[in-house]
């Protein structure tokens, strides 16, 4: 005959079995809940990846808007000496559009720009056209839908008030032997003095190690003063102290050897 279970083996199997269903149940609400969540996160990826396709779609219909506007500017006459040129290139993976004022007498010099770029930051969906200075003329934020409505205005505006500023520099343009002067300046401005230092130190090994006296550039403790503390010291001395090594504070000189590219 088996031998019956005590009453502590069963509770100890009761103890087990309510733990282990109270596990399960615990488990299952865990999983539900993150099966819910992640469906949750999935749906959102979803939604966000269409907002995000709509707005990027908006951002380069924008930008070919522009460019097909600024392509128009640049057949504007603006005399023989000054024309526009436009440049389109990229600006951290966005389109980016620069209408440049040439000036035929300095070409590669461009001062006036009216820039145009995209960007995604914080998905806005921007676009911003300033001028080469920095000025902020006019941006949109294409995550409302609606401010695409407001780019003809804000374009006209910003090509407008560019417009101004170029026609007041091609009206009243500095003389060509100015601007010509002006490139050419820092070629023939050579200080004589820093091109003879120059010339002294090209045939010199300035990292090489300096053979000569170091005491060459200590201070001369003969010509100054003591201080009245070590004057005081010097009086107090025993002749007992023979021996004693004068310790006063040598300085070497502050300069500082510049080394010449």
């Amino acid at each position: 005959m088996a031998p019956s279970k005590s009453a502590t083996d069963s509770c100890a199997e009761d103890t087990t079995t309510e733990a282990i269903n109270t596990l399960e149940s615990t488990v299952g609400t865990f999983a539900t809940r993150i099966n819910r969540k992640l469906r949750e996160k999935e749906e959102l990826n979803d939604v966000s990846a269409k907002l995000r396709e709509a707005r990027h779609a908006l951002m380069l219909q924008a930008m070919t808007t522009i460019r097909k506007a600024l392509q128009e500017t640049c057949k504007v006459k603006l005399g023989e000496r000054f024309y526009f040129d436009m440049i389109v290139s990229d600006w951290e993976g966005w389109p980016r559009v620069d209408l440049n004022l040439v000036d035929s007498v300095a070409p590669a010099r461009v001062d006036y720009s009216l820039i145009v770029t995209a960007n995604d930051r914080n998905d806005r969906g921007t676009v911003k056209i300033a001028t080469k200075s920095g000025e902020i003329l006019g941006q949109v934020q294409l995550a409302n839908g609606d401010e695409f409505k407001r780019l003809p205005l804000i374009l006209k505006r910003s090509v407008r008030q560019f417009l101004d500023v170029v026609a007041a520099y091609v009206l009243n343009p500095p003389a060509p032997e100015e601007m010509l002067e002006t490139l050419a300046k820092p070629l023939e401005d050579v200080d004589p003095e820093q091109d003879a230092i120059a010339a002294a130190l090209l045939n010199e090994d300035v990292f090489c190690d300096d053979a000569r006296d170091y005491k060459e550039n200590l201070i001369d403790i003969d010509d100054h003063e003591a201080a009245p503390v070590e004057e005081e010291l010097t009086r107090e001395q025993t002749p007992q102290d023979d021996n004693l090594v004068d310790t006063q504070e040598v300085k070497p000189l502050s300069g500082v050897l510049s080394l010449i590219d």
